[in-house]
C-alpha cells in the first residue's frame, strides 16, 4: 500500500529549512518525517530545479503538478466497455470468455478496470438487464402445466 503524500505546505517547509543550511537530519527531527522521505522530496526538487523562496505565482498546486505529475492521472476513471456488445458477442461465439475480452479490453485501455472488476461489472449488469417480454404467438398451444 502507497504512502500518503505529505502536504505541499510541509514540502514547502522542507525547501526552505533545506535552503538555510539545515542538515536532512535536523530537518527530519524538526518535521517529524523520515529522512528517507525529507531525501525523497528534496531529489523530486532537485530534478525539477525548484529551490526556495518558490518562483513567483507558484503555489501549492503548481508545486504538486511539477512534483507529482502522474498524481491527476490516477483520478482519471477508466473506460467501460458496452456491456451490451459484450453480451451479444459472447453469445454469438461460444469460444469467446470474458477473460478473453477483458485480455483485449486491456490491450485497448492498458490502464482499464483489473480482470475482477471487469467482471464484477459485467454481471451487476447482466442482473439489471431488463429481461425482453416473449412474443406471444395465438397459434402456438398453451403448455400444460401454464394451463
Amino acid at each position: 500500500m502507497p504512502n500518503r503524500r505529505i502536504p505541499m505546505r510541509n514540502v514547502e517547509e522542507v525547501l526552505r529549512l533545506y535552503s538555510q543550511g539545515q542538515s536532512v537530519r535536523e530537518i527530519s527531527r524538526n518535521m517529524g518525517m523520515s529522512r528517507p522521505t525529507i531525501v525523497r522530496y528534496l531529489k523530486k526538487a532537485q530534478e525539477k530545479e525548484i529551490t526556495w523562496p518558490l518562483p513567483d505565482g507558484m503555489d501549492g498546486q503548481a508545486l504538486e503538478q511539477l512534483l507529482f505529475p502522474s498524481a491527476d492521472s490516477s483520478k482519471k476513471t477508466p473506460v467501460v466497455p458496452s456491456w451490451s456488445e459484450m453480451a451479444i458477442e459472447l453469445q454469438a461465439h461460444h469460444h469467446l470468455t470474458l477473460q478473453l475480452c477483458w485480455r483485449e479490453y486491456r490491450e485497448q485501455h492498458p490502464n482499464g478496470l483489473s480482470y475482477s472488476r471487469f467482471c464484477s461489472r459485467y454481471r451487476t449488469w447482466k442482473k439489471k438487464k431488463k429481461s425482453r417480454p416473449l412474443k406471444t404467438d395465438p397459434d402456438l398451444h398453451t403448455p400444460w402445466w401454464r394451463g
